[in-house]
């Protein structure tokens, strides 16, 4: 380290420093031979399938032609020389489900689509078939469709017909989206309990509970004004205030249907925004809508 530290300076008002060289690097013994011999077991290994054989050959004319590799001389005068065995990859085309699989992949949720229940279970099979063979289960899957759900292993299947996707609780039997806000318990009523329980009341993404959620944030606007501090404990009138806007929204529940896109050639789409707003607050939603 005090070497490199040597190397350090500030030129034109910028730190620089060198590479960490080691100049003490023993010299290389000549692995020629062994990257040749392996070079000539992965060919016997690909002469075995001639269709894998071509694309491997194919693959390094294009990487030429490219100029991603070139060819180099056998021995380079003047400079230490070290061969790294080539270990190949072909290049294989994607399958339907691997590319439907590209799109419908989010954190640890699968989402898939079909258009009739057999579909779907051929989709489970091959994505079974697919995780399985880099070690992975794949399970907990549902379907809406109970003829579905019945070809689906106990294994693999969710135990509930509840679960939650992207972070919304979606009940299969029914198609339904759960919208349900929840309450915190708040020893002291202050303005960061305040914003922590406005974040806290549910995980809305889209939005559905903004009508709800507003009286909350209307409040919060107003104790932003009063310069509190984060934690100090907020005047009693604002406390019966803020409690009584909780009771409202905490405890709120409802089904939603889960709204599914005609996606027939013959379909329309029809995209519809509406906007309002008010002295205290406004808000905007998209609605697409479609039609045969």
């Amino acid at each position: 380290m005090n070497v490199y530290r040597k190397t350090i300076s500030i030129r034109e008002g910028t730190i620089t420093a060198g590479f960490p060289f080691n100049e003490n690097v023993g010299k290389l013994r000549d692995n020629f031979n062994i990257a040749f011999r392996r070079l000539q077991a992965l060919l016997r290994t690909l002469r075995s399938d001639d269709k894998k054989l071509q694309l491997y050959n194919s693959t390094i004319e294009d990487y030429i032609k490219e100029g991603i590799i070139e060819e180099c001389t056998l021995q380079p005068a003047g400079v230490t020389s070290f061969y790294l065995p080539h270990r190949h990859h072909i290049e294989e085309q994607d399958t339907p489900i691997t590319k439907e699989l590209s799109k419908s992949l989010y954190v640890d949720n699968v989402l898939l689509e079909g258009n009739n229940p057999q579909e779907l279970i051929e989709k489970y099979i091959a994505l079974k078939e697919l995780f399985s063979s880099i070690g992975m289960n794949l399970r907990d899957y549902l379907s809406d469709s109970a003829e579905v759900n019945a070809q689906i292993k106990d294994l693999d299947r969710a135990k509930s017909c509840e679960l939650k996707v992207l972070g919304i609780k979606w009940k299969a039997d029914e198609d339904t989206l759960i919208m349900e806000c929840a309450d915190k318990a708040q020893i002291k009523v202050t303005k960061r309990s305040v914003l922590s329980q406005i974040n806290g009341f549910c995980f809305d993404p889209l939005g559905l509970l903004t009508p709800l959620i507003i009286p909350a944030k209307i409040f919060l606007q107003d104790i932003h004004k009063q310069k509190l501090g984060w934690d100090t404990i907020l005047p009693g009138e604002q406390i019966q205030r803020w409690k009584a806007i909780k009771e409202d929204i905490a405890g709120f529940k409802k089904a939603i249907p889960r709204t599914v896109l005609n996606k027939t050639p013959e379909a329309k789409y029809m995209l519809s925004v509406f906007v309002d707003s008010s002295k205290r607050a406004y808000a905007c939603c998209l609605y697409t809508t479609t039609s045969t």
